[in-house]
């Protein structure tokens, strides 16, 4: 038994304890505060259930205190990819897996390893006892923790499988449908590093090698000569709408009031200095001064938008083939291996939306490309190892008790145990989810450097960047810092002890990791799910400030997901479980309260909040999802390597040999395992299966698992629930648009020259004339209009339509 003061030194117990007890408040408040506000809130807490379009809107929920619950449970697999997207319904798919591998986990953990570990005699108190760190070194319980590892490792690697044989599925039904097959972007292909030399036909001519039913060529002009014009004519808008609706909501204000027999105030109209800063010079009205602005621009861009044919031509182009199968083919052929010609049409980028598009960047050539590319990740590596810093600081926080044996830090001693516990569990978890929240603001601005054509490359590229950040300093800096600060003194006395004491070290590192993964799966799970930022902004902005039509509509419309953050976020909660499961059982348990709060909030988030074109990716985001399963694999396997081979007597060696020599085992199994999956699964999530040769077809063993799945689950495609497949082609550009070519042009060039201000409805005679005096100032390039507006008996503007009516810019 160990002594008072080793019970002094180690507040293991009080550290979960304080954790739990903040993460249960925190939980319960903000449940709370979700339920009560929920149904008063509906364009914040359930904003698709207020879509027009009911093909991709979910049905209203009970405005009851639970009644939110019950119907996330009656959805059909169709219903979730109907209202979350393909990558939507992928990512709840594989918090589900992640769930129920959890659950198994814990179970196991509970029958075998919680009572080999508790009984182990190795004289460690608190947590610890309940750790491999009790185990004493050649003990036969050390080949239990061997034994549970290899059992875990088998389960992960089928869970992959049959994630990525769901994916296969999801993603090929995704591109074979009518729906999707009737979007631009499913024939579209952008290529870049076009010589300047070829011509439109020259283009055609060479494509035609490849795709013998002809293709149409869109070369892509510079349109930075109208930016500034159409810039300064939408900030004029926007401020003409603001004065608008100001004038229109006043009078409407003005009108409630006189019927309740008040005193009413003359509203007049907003004037401004008249300068380019607004600071100095004389006052002009706002609506007299804005609508010059406009209408000077606007005759503008009229005048200089037929110069388009004669700009400079980019390096890029849009090719619209016939059908996606040619499409996908010319994409997956490798530069090379096909004709000479396509080499210089690398890279190319399939599946492309015109409104996709960052028009700024068409004109990079492939080598400034590869320049950029390697300069973002130099730059985005280069903070990774820096943030190495406060990542240590933060470590040594969380093992404060073990500084005190320097004379430096004896202070800490005299510290009350609940104190120590707040100090070494609470308040580093807190501080390293903080820090952590700065990270992606960083490297979003790096990504932004690789000047990629596609907007949405910068969530996409997101994913990976952030999650090898949170790897490397979360977990692996973290984990050594961790390891050494509590040994320091002992390394410097006795320092052929390092790797001995390293492995026996790790596990107690659990405590931290176990704080910091409880305190996401109980606080930061309700603060997702009760949007408290959202939720104060919209009482704040609807009190206080006089919003337009179109910022109305903005504010109602779904939530935008960080899918860049969403997903390292959850695949770090997962490496994390499944390294310490067998290390400190607990951790399992922990990991399976977060996939489970985090399986509910996600479910109602992405079918009534978040947008599913904001994580558009066609399923392709799977792949993401599924190589952080196979990376948090291989740190288990080489972690559990490291304490079970290092750790052992030096007269009982035998034991070091076995468990190397199967630990290496495991680890070429998931290899092989893990390229046998990016040689043959992960191409058919990319392109249709049409670009694939049979051979490929029998290598593959994926559809071993279809017809297994088959036999238990519904087919994808059913009529239970409706035409699911609509939400493939929201957001996109449709194929029966007869302006759809007029989308390979340039924005700037294809606006119309023609502005349409969205304004308030209103009956008053007041605004009804300012309504027809802005229409005449107009001349014949504006008018305002009032669709889909009107005001409600308190005074406040109601928008009737999900869109900005189509005539707007």
């Amino acid at each position: 038994m160990a002594s008072d003061d080793s019970r002094e030194n180690n507040p293991s117990v009080s550290v979960l304890l304080s954790a739990l007890i903040f993460n249960l408040a925190i939980n319960a408040i903000f449940i709370t505060i979700f339920c009560i506000v929920r149904p008063k809130n509906k364009y914040l807490y359930s904003p698709k259930t207020e879509l027009k379009n009911s093909k991709i809107s979910p049905k209203r929920l009970p405005s009851t205190f639970f009644g939110w619950i019950p119907p996330l449970f009656r959805l059909h697999r169709n219903d979730l990819i109907k209202y979350c997207g393909p990558d939507g319904y992928l990512f709840l798919y594989y918090m589900k897996q992640n769930f129920f591998l959890f659950l198994t986990f814990s179970i196991l953990s509970a029958c075998i390893l919680i009572p080999i570990d508790a009984t182990g005699n190795n004289n460690q108190e608190g947590l610890n006892q309940l750790s491999i760190s009790n185990v004493p070194p050649g003990s036969w319980r050390l080949w239990v923790h061997f034994a549970l590892t290899f059992v875990f490792t088998v389960l992960v690697i089928i869970i992959n499988f049959l994630g990525a044989n769901r994916a296969i599925d999801v993603r090929q039904n995704y591109l074979n449908s009518e729906k999707y097959q009737s979007t631009v972007k499913s024939k579209t292909v952008l290529i870049s590093s076009v010589p300047k030399s070829q011509t439109q036909q020259d283009i055609k001519e060479n494509m035609t090698k490849y795709s013998p039913s002809g293709v149409e060529v869109y070369p892509i002009k510079h349109g930075d000569t109208l930016a500034d014009n159409v810039e300064k004519r939408d900030k004029w808008k926007l401020k003409l709408e603001s004065e608008l609706t100001r004038l229109a909501s006043s009078e409407e204000k003005n009108k409630i009031k006189a019927s309740k027999g008040k005193k009413t105030k003359q509203v007049e109209r907003s004037k401004i200095k008249d300068s380019p800063l607004g600071l100095i010079g004389p006052k002009v009205d706002l609506i007299d001064y804005s609508l010059e602005r406009m209408v000077e621009e606007n005759k503008e861009i009229l005048k200089e938008k037929n110069n388009y044919p004669d700009q400079p031509q980019t390096n890029s182009a849009f090719v619209f083939f016939n059908n996606p199968s040619e499409a996908h083919k010319f994409v997956s052929s490798k530069t090379g291996t096909v004709l000479d010609s396509f080499k210089e049409y690398n890279p190319k980028y399939i599946e492309v939306d015109p409104n996709d598009m960052v028009w700024g960047n068409m004109n990079v050539d492939n080598k400034t490309r590869h320049i950029m590319k390697i300069v973002s990740i130099g730059a985005s590596v280069t903070m990774i190892l820096l943030w190495a810093i406060p990542t240590t600081f933060i470590s040594s926080v969380a093992n404060l008790s073990k500084l005190q044996t320097f004379s430096a830090f004896t202070w800490i001693s005299s510290l009350p145990t609940v104190v120590k516990g707040i100090l070494q569990g609470l308040i580093p978890a807190i501080v390293l989810v903080i820090l952590t929240m700065i990270v992606p603001i960083i490297l979003r601005i790096f990504i932004k450097l690789e000047r990629n054509p596609k907007t949405s490359y910068v969530e996409y590229a997101l994913i990976d960047r952030f999650f090898y950040f949170q790897v490397f300093n979360v977990f692996i800096i973290y984990l050594i810092a961790g390891s050494i600060i509590p040994s320091l003194k002992q390394f410097i006395d006795e320092p052929d002890t390092v790797l001995n004491t390293l492995s026996s070290n790790i596990p107690q590192n659990s405590v931290f990791y176990t704080t910091y993964v409880l305190l996401s799966g109980l606080s930061s799970s309700c603060g997702d799910i009760l949007q408290l930022v959202g939720l104060i902004i919209r009482i704040l902005v609807g009190s206080i400030l006089t919003r337009t039509p179109r910022s109305i509509l903005e504010s109602q419309k779904p939530r935008a997901i960080g899918v860049g953050t969403l997903i390292p976020q959850v695949s770090l909660i997962f490496l994390l479980g499944l390294v310490f499961s067998t290390i400190s059982p607990l951790m399992t348990v922990v990991s399976l309260i977060y996939f489970g709060m985090y399986f509910v909030v996600y479910r109602y988030n992405f079918v009534y909040v978040f947008a599913p074109e904001s994580f558009s990716y066609g399923g392709k985001s799977s792949k993401k999802m599924l190589t952080h399963r196979w990376i948090a694999l291989y740190c288990l396997q080489v972690v559990m390597l490291f304490i079970l081979t290092i750790n052992v007597p030096k007269n009982n060696k035998t034991q070091y040999g076995v468990r190397l020599g199967l630990s290496i085992v495991f680890i070429i199994i998931s290899a092989l395992c893990n390229i046998y999956m990016n040689l043959f699964m992960y191409p058919k999530i990319d392109f249709e299966k049409s670009v694939f040769s049979s051979r490929l077809e029998k290598l593959s063993f994926s559809n071993l698992f279809s017809k297994i799945l088959k036999k238990k689950e519904e087919p994808l495609i059913s009529d239970k629930t409706g035409d699911f497949e609509e939400v493939y082609k929201t957001g996109s550009t449709l194929l029966d648009d007869p302006d759809y070519k007029e989308k390979f042009i340039e924005p700037n060039y294809r606006d119309s020259g023609y502005t349409i201000v969205w304004a308030p409805a209103s009956e008053e005679t007041q605004v009804k004339a300012v309504y027809q005096e802005v229409n005449t100032r107009f001349e014949d390039v504006g008018e305002v209009t009032t669709e889909g507006t009107i005001f409600k008996e308190n005074g406040k503007i109601q928008i009737l339509v999900d869109e900005v009516p189509k005539q707007l810019n």
